[in-house]
């Protein structure tokens, strides 16, 4: 029998490959024959993606993704991190649980960097609101983060610009990076 735990990680491992077939109608991951047998709906849902509208069922995807990134199970916030990086701009609402995650050692960062990027330009916002509020850590994170957005936005670099004069050498050579 399984635990409810891995019953969780198996479900969202599962759920990647419809969610790269609703959110990128090119794509095709494997075994997406089998895929298209199970989900006949998916290309209404890839055609919904294409035109830019979301459907309730990514909707729903994403909401039960964030709040697997509650979970205590360390793998499944991991698969429900890159799942959300499949799903792209349509769950830039998860950004913020996604930055909670950062201080959590087991999560590693380059992951959520990358889903974060994955998000879009939506992301900034967020991104700039651990600059203002967070920690050193966090804000470190943050101007790592900026660089794997590339090119880095033009609306963050004033807020990048400030950490130039911070009494942290480690942030002050990351705002350099970023800014560079």
């Amino acid at each position: 029998m399984l635990k409810r735990d891995e019953f969780l990680i198996y479900l969202v491992a599962a759920l990647q490959p419809f969610i790269a077939i609703a959110c990128r109608p090119g794509a095709s991951p494997a075994g997406s024959s089998v895929v298209k047998t199970s989900a006949p709906d998916a290309a209404d849902q890839a055609g919904d993606a294409g035109s830019g509208k979301t459907s309730d069922t990514l909707d729903k995807a994403v909401a039960a993704l964030e709040g697997a990134l509650d979970d205590d199970c360390v793998n499944l916030q991991r698969e429900a991190v890159a799942a959300l990086g499949l799903i792209g701009p349509p769950a830039i609402g998860a950004a913020p649980s996604i930055m909670r995650l950062t201080v959590d050692p087991d999560v590693p960062p380059m992951v959520l960097r990358g889903t974060l990027a994955k998000l879009g330009p939506g992301v900034i916002p967020v991104l700039a609101k651990t600059l203002e509020d967070g920690n050193t850590d966090a804000r470190k994170f943050v101007l790592v983060t900026l660089l794997n957005l590339e090119p880095v936005p033009e609306e963050i670099l004033p807020a990048v610009s400030a950490f130039l004069d911070d009494k942290s050498a480690s942030l002050r050579l990351e705002a350099i990076d970023v800014l560079a």
